[in-house]
């Protein structure tokens, strides 16, 4: 019996975390975050997280020496490299483009 108990006992301590499913957004909902920002900084922030995948940490190391034409070139991005690519969309590098002059 005593196993039993330490059994019952050793599960109540250590539980694994239920998984929570997380949430993602809608293209509709992502489209009207775009449309909706205040500051074009801010709409080029979610526009090149939704429409280039990346992350904020790789977003906000992004140095003007860092972008050429279409390409974005990613520092310390999470994969380990040294370094990544992220291409953007014709629209979105015509905005960073204007933003950065």
């Amino acid at each position: 019996m005593g196993d039993l108990h330490d059994t019952s006992l050793l599960s109540k301590i250590f539980r694994i975390p239920k998984q929570i499913p997380r949430k993602i957004p809608d293209k509709e909902t992502i489209d009207e975050m775009i449309y909706n920002a205040k500051r074009l900084r801010d709409r080029l922030i979610v526009e090149l997280q939704a429409r280039c995948g990346l992350r904020i940490g790789e977003l906000l190391k992004i140095k003007v020496s860092d972008v050429s034409d279409r390409k974005l070139i990613l520092r310390g991005p999470k994969s380990g490299k040294e370094s990544e690519v992220a291409f953007m969309p014709e629209q979105i590098a015509r905005r960073v483009n204007d933003y950065i002059q």
